[in-house]
């Protein structure tokens, strides 16, 4: 039988302690598998302004996709 180990994520932008209180839009660019999809796991998990929304991802696969209400949610692109 094999365990997963537990993967512990390296903050090293420090993102669980940025203060995103009043912010509308975060930005997370990079190469393909650089890991922007794992730090905005862990921003959404871990930041106290921001663990709270509900988050809604957004795969951009093709030019047509609804956005929803942003009362107090979080959209991610991706």
């Amino acid at each position: 039988m094999l365990v997963d180990q537990e993967y512990i994520f390296d903050d090293y932008l420090g993102l669980a302690d940025v203060n995103l209180c009043d912010t509308r839009l975060v930005v997370c660019y990079g190469m393909s598998g650089s890991g922007k999809t794992t730090a905005i796991q862990f921003l959404c998990r871990e930041n106290p302004h921001l663990r709270d929304r509900l988050v809604h991802p957004i795969r951009l696969v093709g030019c047509s996709y609804s956005v929803p209400r942003l009362e107090h949610a979080l959209i991610t692109l991706e």
